[in-house]
């Protein structure tokens, strides 16, 4: 009898260890998918610094920019500079070496220099 209540219980303690390794599988797989889900989003983020870094880099002393609007396929930039030749020179042809698609509005200001708005666009692949 000691013997049967022993097996039983042995064959138990097996059945509920089996489970638990079971469920321990699920749990790594479970954990690999996030691991490569944040994995993703850390490379992106990096990729967006380095961007933005980059996008910094361009911009002359001469122009100084008032705000930059980052969207995934769409960057545009408010600022000043003291002419249009200075920006198209200097910021437009590093700008359309990127974008696809570029548009600039110039506003004139009081003290001859311009403000200007810059719309930059990267067309997606037709897929």
């Amino acid at each position: 009898m000691m013997y049967e209540s022993n097996m039983q219980e042995l064959l138990t303690k097996g059945e509920t260890l089996k489970e638990d390794i079971v469920s321990m599988h699920e749990d790594i797989a479970f954990i690999k998918i996030q691991r490569r889900h944040a994995e993703g989003i850390y490379t992106e983020n990096t990729v967006l610094k380095e961007s933005i870094h980059n996008l910094f880099d361009l911009v002359p002393e001469k122009i100084t920019l008032s705000q930059a609007l980052l969207k995934e396929d769409e960057l545009v930039l408010y600022g000043v500079t003291p002419s249009k030749e200075v920006y198209e020179f200097l910021l437009q042809a590093p700008l359309r070496s990127i974008f696809h698609r570029s548009y600039t509005s110039y506003y004139a200001m009081p003290n001859g220099w311009y403000s200007f708005v810059s719309k930059n666009y990267l067309d997606r692949p037709v897929q």
